[in-house]
């Protein structure tokens, strides 16, 4: 079990690079022209797309190994 002294340590530890994260994720999107994310259905629709792709070039793949 954690002693009182390490959990603190690292409760502390992963509040304070949250915080550097997200005043750097906002510096950099305030300051720099990055792309906008896509919405969360987009990005599950894409990523349906690229496996449909990957299970269509492998089922391709291994059809012409078995022959």
């Amino acid at each position: 079990m954690l002693s009182k002294k390490d959990f603190l340590m690292g409760v502390f530890s992963n509040l304070l690079f949250l915080t550097i994260g997200g005043y750097s994720g906002v510096y950099i999107s305030q300051n720099y022209r990055i792309p906008q994310l896509h919405s969360p259905t987009e990005l599950i629709q894409i990523a349906k797309e690229y496996y449909k792709k990957f299970e269509e070039i492998h089922s391709i793949k291994k059809k012409n190994d078995e022959t």
